[in-house]
């Protein structure tokens, strides 16, 4: 294991066009004709670039986009995305900015949506699109079953938005020991959304399956899917570096090499590498807020962020990387003693 102190710069990484039009063609090629999908580029699409991928995805043929934040969705209308894009995360200080930016939000208790409605009424609009977030099984965001009387009986008299969706997470579509819980959300949501569909007298868009569940819930699909990373996967990617910071990163060198070794890739961590996601989430908005010359995140990155600051990187052994190949190898192995002891619980 190696320790160099270096002026640090920001990971980089060089992305297939191709690959990941191929990519997005694969995961449409599996549901039907007349089912709509979202690709999420949240998170500067995980890292990628949010405008340079919204117009590949625009000029693809996508029907949405999902973003986390509302400040993510103004970036993208700045930067001159037509598409319509669900937040998936609003907060209800930022209604005034959604509808200037003609963004729609997903709403999640009866609260926002109250104040979603007054901050319409404001505006002047009305059939303003919302999406109802419903609480199946990963108990993070949502309407549960016990209030959804409350919920018709609101959108019964408020003329000023519209539903255009109604939507699920799965919690565990990926994990083939918990199908029976996936189901379960699956039947749930079916459940909920009937119910909703029939009060209001028209039916609205239904999406419950992410990435994974598009691989392995299909029959599921409904009126539209929701693909986050599969649109990465195997697109040609060449990683030359990774910069660490907070968490597992604040004990020198263990943190570095475990994450080398996985990745195969130099692990950079800053001295100032103190603080976790809450700098993250602060960097990022930074850099929508806080960047009068349009810098690409990348540039922004090299030159403001980054620039000047120190620290050590690691690069992976090959001993390392043998050892976490095993590891894995192993863990594979030990899958079906999981779902013996699944199946077999008293």
């Amino acid at each position: 294991m190696e320790r160099i102190k270096t002026t640090i710069p920001h990971a980089q990484l060089e992305i297939s066009r191709s690959a990941v039009l191929n990519n997005y063609r694969y995961y449409r090629s599996k549901l039907d004709p007349g089912t709509k999908m979202l690709v999420v580029v949240k998170a500067n699409s995980y890292g990628h670039g949010a405008t340079e991928f919204a117009k590949l995805l625009e000029e693809a043929g996508v029907d949405y986009l999902g973003v986390a934040t509302p400040l993510e969705g103004i970036r993208l209308r700045k930067d001159g995305i037509k598409l319509p894009i669900l937040v998936l995360t609003t907060g209800t200080e930022s209604y005034p900015e959604i509808i200037e930016y003609d963004l729609e939000p997903g709403i999640p208790t009866m609260e926002a949506l109250k104040r979603f409605s007054e901050e319409v009424a404001k505006s002047g609009r009305s059939g303003y699109p919302v999406h109802i977030t419903l609480d199946t099984g990963m108990h993070r965001l949502g309407f549960v079953q016990q209030e959804l009387d409350s919920l018709i009986a609101f959108l019964k008299i408020g003329k000023n938005l519209k539903v255009k969706s109604l939507y699920s997470h799965l919690a565990a579509a990926d994990e083939y020991v918990h199908d029976d819980f996936t189901r379960g959300q699956i039947a749930l949501f079916e459940q909920m959304s009937e119910r909703l569909s029939a009060s209001f007298g028209y039916r609205p868009l239904r999406h419950i399956l992410n990435t994974a569940g598009i691989e392995r819930f299909t029959e599921f699909q409904m009126d539209m899917v929701r693909l986050g990373l599969g649109i990465l996967f195997d697109e040609g990617l060449k990683l030359r570096g990774i910069t660490g910071h907070g968490g597992i990163f604040k004990t020198p060198g263990v943190g570095q090499r475990m994450l080398a070794a996985a990745l195969n890739s130099p692990i950079s961590v800053m001295e100032t590498a103190g603080e976790g996601g809450a700098w993250g989430i602060a960097l990022l908005a930074g850099y929508v807020v806080n960047n009068p010359n349009k810098l690409s995140l990348a540039d922004y990155l090299e030159t403001v962020v980054f620039a000047g600051n120190t620290g050590t990187s690691i690069a992976p052994t090959a001993e390392d990387v043998a050892g976490f190949e095993r590891y894995i190898e192993n863990y594979k192995r030990c899958l079906p003693v999981e779902q013996c002891a699944v199946d077999h619980k008293a």
